[in-house]
């Protein structure tokens, strides 16, 4: 089913269970304000929060922008590890018709360890050529663990802008910053986000999908609307990847950290699953538009952080079971035995199995499961059945039961998500009731829900209790500072309409890495 379907009757239902004597009154926007896990126990200094900084410390690099012709889609860097990093760029004169070079063109790309590039430490040719929109994704290797570099490609006397990326530590690390984001429809905002995490202190950002919109080009009353149709064949995903790519505040963000990027499904198409005729052009579009190492069918991957912890992602689209359930009211879907078959899959075996020895085999102190769309509950029981969302995990009971099973084998998990719009805290809880893991849900850097729907999400709390904090249909981040013993997480809002838009702490999260519910604020 749609998700806007399902959140939007359940506002309905949200609001007769917030009315009091016929008089309905607004849903509470979280859920309380600390959990029972006691009082907020004193961060150590790798997670204390710190300020956003416009520059990394010891150096004076800015990110420079607006990219021009042949770069005019910017540079930049993904898929850290501890020796080897990922630089990108594409050819292109103009991002909005896609006009650029015609035959393979020779690039030249050099790294080095200072914002100027007078010490370059790795350089090399290749070529782009049209059979991949004359892409340039390089795998930088034998680089120093736990450093900040520099890189840039060139063609004749024509040069990039300079982007900054960072090899993972090898061994011990006690921080790590990374920034949680999903959901940028071009139209429905500005990239007012990505401005402010361009200029963040963070190592890392991870991009839960949903990096274009494969839809219409939306309407006059949109923010940023443009005449297009959905894309259908690979050329017209290249151009919608071009048209999102050519914002200079995402350009500034791309350059500025390395990106850990995978897609959901507007990727492709919503809702879309393993029979889409759409998914091998989107694929293509998006691995060329995006520095990542894959490996397989899929896009789960795994990023290693030293010692301090493991990232990582899984596929949640092209292997999972058909949706399943039937048709109820409030426009939900009913769980039915069908849905709740012991045999559904969100992950398909061999991903499963993967996440599994994965998750069974860490040695770092954190384990950072990476889930495009929610794992926690937001199903509702009402008139004998439980109406849900089968787009999420709640389609998938038993694929979400071994799921926590999996999650409950590992030293400290946290699970990260988006899709929804909003942001979330909750816990997830094993058969016995214990508490596994802490989900935290990152709001959309610039995608739009309408009020019923954030009503909705707002008032989930007060069906589930598991559900720590909520805003509902906000735009914004997730920022963690990851440290040894305890990791902070914050939920960061901002107004995506306005351009000039500062970013603000809506509530914020202390988890410890002994386990329980987290120590919420805000």
């Amino acid at each position: 089913m749609h998700r806007r379907r399902f959140l939007a009757g359940l506002s309905g239902l949200a609001l007769a269970a917030c009315s009091g004597s016929g008089q309905a009154e607004a849903p509470p926007t979280t859920a309380g304000a600390t959990s029972t896990s006691g009082p907020d126990p004193q961060p150590d200094a790798s997670t204390a929060p710190a300020p956003p900084t416009t520059t990394e410390p010891g150096t004076d690099w800015r990110p420079a922008v607006p990219a021009v012709a042949p770069f005019a889609l910017g540079v930049a860097s993904g898929d850290p590890t501890a020796d080897a990093v990922a630089i990108w760029t594409r050819l292109i004169d103009d991002p909005l018709t896609g006009a650029g070079p015609d035959g393979p063109v020779e690039v030249r790309w050099e790294v080095a360890s200072d914002p100027d590039l007078d010490d370059v430490v790795a350089g090399g040719v290749t070529t782009a050529d049209a059979a991949s929109a004359h892409a340039v994704q390089v795998v930088v290797e034998g680089l120093d663990a736990g450093s900040v570099w520099f890189y840039r490609f060139s063609v004749g006397d024509e040069r990039s802008m300079v982007g900054r990326t960072r090899t993972a530590p090898s061994g011990g690390a006690d921080r790590l910053r990374l920034a949680v984001a999903s959901c940028q429809r071009y139209q429905d905002g500005t990239y007012v986000a990505h401005r402010h995490l361009a200029e963040a202190d963070v190592d890392v950002v991870l991009f839960l999908g949903d990096v274009i919109y494969a839809d219409g080009g939306g309407g006059a009353d949109d923010v940023r609307p443009y005449d297009s149709s959905p894309p259908r064949d690979l050329d017209a995903f290249r151009r919608r990847h071009a048209r999102y790519r050519s914002d200079p505040d995402l350009q500034a963000c791309l350059a500025a950290h390395p990106w850990v990027v995978t897609r959901d499904d507007n990727d492709v198409t919503n809702g879309w699953g393993p029979d889409s005729d759409l998914r091998v052009p989107a694929e293509q579009a998006l691995v060329e538009h995006h520095p990542m190492r894959r490996s397989g069918d899929d896009l789960r991957r795994a990023i290693g952080w030293g010692d301090l912890a493991d990232l990582l992602l899984v596929d949640v689209r092209p292997h999972r079971s058909p949706r399943a359930g039937r048709e109820a009211s409030l426009g939900a879907v009913a769980a039915d035995a069908s849905l709740r078959a012991d045999d559904r899959t969100m992950l398909g075996p061999e991903q499963e199995t993967w996440l599994g020895e994965r998750l069974g085999a860490s040695n770092a102190r954190w384990q950072l499961v990476a889930s495009q769309v929610m794992v926690g509950d937001l199903s509702v029981e009402l008139g004998g059945d439980t109406l849900l969302n089968n787009d999420q995990w709640d389609g998938y009971p038993a694929a979400r039961r071994r799921l926590v099973d999996q999650l409950r084998a590992a030293p400290a998990p946290i699970v990260l998500a988006g899709d929804l719009h909003s942001g979330v805290i909750d816990v997830l809880r094993d058969g016995d009731g214990e508490v596994v893991a802490t989900e935290l849900v990152t709001p959309s850097i610039s995608s739009a829900v309408d009020d019923r729907i954030a009503t909705a999400v707002s008032a989930a709390p007060l069906f589930r209790s598991d559900l720590l904090e909520v805003r509902g249909g906000v735009n914004g981040w997730v920022e963690l500072t990851v440290g040894p013993e305890r990791t902070r997480a914050e939920i960061v809002v901002i107004d995506a309409i306005d351009p000039a838009a500062e970013p603000t702490v809506a509530v914020s999260a202390l988890i410890d890495r002994t386990g329980g519910p987290p120590t919420v604020t805000g």
